[in-house]
């Protein structure tokens, strides 16, 4: 018989296979257009997850090819590409994040939620939530909901919650019903070659010469794509240099010497006869800086038992300002909003409108009341972050002061537009607050 905690992971597991799935397909098919599958899921998943995927879309022919993804391929695409660098940040722990819920995931695949507790899942499902709002997907207000409403109910108390560990004390569970392979790696030196390098990458574009048919303007960029996260290696590289071939402008190296750091772009321009264009190469050459590249940077903070006590008492101070259950009143207030919508709704919906401005200010002197009695260094990890929850508040008074306008013109597109910036904020409180509370020692 499926106990609660079952039917509480089923549901919201199902949430967040979806919106990974979506938010994967998104962002790849943004970036590799039809070739979003080769280029964005079969090129990062391992060689057996690759050969199990190129199967079953021959056996299955789905009309959507994500609908063949499935928990143990999320990490290797997320976190082995750089597509989703911006988003999630510290791909380590991201991947872990990912690996320990595929491990709770082969649990319930195979019927043994019997062996795991109700915390556990309840704490699954707070990396289940935490993962797709850095995804920006809204799966994970649905979850936050369905968790909020089991957490009224006698399911796990708080003494009982765990963290989810990093190896669990059971023997390996290999899903042999979906020949779903492990998502374990393996160091391999031709792979971290090969990803080194991929780092580095030569974009040109293209554009007409006003005036000129005969020739176009051609733009060549190198970038150093590599992350720059504390928690990832810097990958610096040297003497990068490009060589147009056939050289016929006896100029030779048109970019030679350069150093790129990550993040960083370099480019020039030329103008090329358009037969030459069919013929033309250009020619990267680069080399790691292996002196950088060992470089190591670690920070250490007072030990946990001595500072552990002020985070709990910094991450209640933030928690009391209900920044997040301030969103969900907005949103609440402007759930019903449509064409039919009376003078008089519309009047008392305005009134609540400029009440939440009001009330945004207060969170936002209560911000700096917080970093002002913790003593909190906008240079520092929670100075910063509390400084990005002082910004997003900002930002959040333009968007209601957007949807005000929206409805004094009764302008619908706008409204829905409006309300959906309004939900996005509420992913982005959602990523902040769990960063706090990683700071302060609590998961996810």
């Amino acid at each position: 018989m499926l106990n609660d905690a079952t039917v509480l992971f089923t549901e919201c597991h199902g949430h967040y296979i979806r919106g990974v799935r979506v938010a994967v397909r998104e962002r790849t098919e943004t970036e590799h257009g039809e070739d979003w599958w080769d280029k964005g899921v079969l090129a990062n998943v391992t060689p057996d997850q690759r050969q199990q995927l190129e199967r079953l879309a021959y056996i299955q022919s789905p009309d959507s090819l994500e609908d063949l993804l499935d928990a143990p391929h999320f990490g290797p695409i997320v976190c082995g590409s750089k597509l989703f660098l911006d988003y999630i940040g510290d791909s380590l722990t991201t991947f872990r994040k990912f690996r320990q819920l595929n491990r709770i995931r082969n649990e319930w695949a195979h019927v043994r939620m019997d062996r795991t507790s109700a915390a556990r899942v309840v704490q699954s499902i707070t990396v289940m939530e935490d993962i797709l709002s850095l995804l920006r997907r809204r799966e994970a207000l649905e979850i936050n909901r369905i968790r909020e409403d089991y957490s009224t109910q006698p399911l796990a108390s708080t003494s009982d919650v765990e963290k989810l560990p990093e190896e669990d004390d059971m023997e390996a569970i290999e899903d042999f019903e979906y020949d779903l392979p492990s998502d374990e790696r393996h160091f391999d030196p031709m792979a971290l070659w090969a990803q080194l390098h991929s780092y580095l990458e030569l974009d040109t574009k293209v554009e007409p010469i006003e005036g000129n048919p005969d020739a176009q303007r051609i733009t060549v960029s190198v970038t150093n794509h590599s992350p720059k996260t504390p928690d990832d290696p810097e990958v610096h590289f040297k003497n990068v240099s490009v060589t147009i071939q056939p050289d016929h402008w006896g100029h030779g190296h048109h970019i030679s010497g350069y150093t790129l750091s990550p993040g960083d772009t370099t480019s020039f321009e030329i103008e090329m006869p358009v037969p030459q264009m069919a013929s033309t190469e250009f020619e990267l050459q680069a080399s790691i800086d292996w002196n950088r590249l060992s470089f190591m940077k670690r920070s250490h903070g007072l030990p946990a038992d001595v500072v552990r006590p002020i985070l709990d008492e910094l991450l209640a101070s933030f928690e009391a300002l209900d920044v997040k259950e301030f969103l969900e009143r907005v949103l609440d207030s402007i759930a019903e909003i449509d064409s039919n919508m009376t003078m008089q709704d519309a009047a008392e919906l305005r009134n609540d409108l400029k009440r939440f401005l009001e009330e945004i200010g207060e969170k936002v002197n209560g911000v700096g009341d917080i970093m002002r009695q913790f003593l909190l260094n906008r240079n520092t990890r929670p100075g910063s972050h509390f400084r990005d929850v002082a910004e997003f508040l900002n930002g959040l008074s333009a968007k209601i002061s957007s949807l005000d306008e929206a409805i004094s013109q009764t302008d619908l597109d706008l409204i829905n537009q409006a309300k959906h910036e309004l939900e996005q904020s509420q992913l982005a409180i959602m990523r902040l607050e769990n960063v706090i509370k990683a700071i302060a020692g609590r998961s996810p």
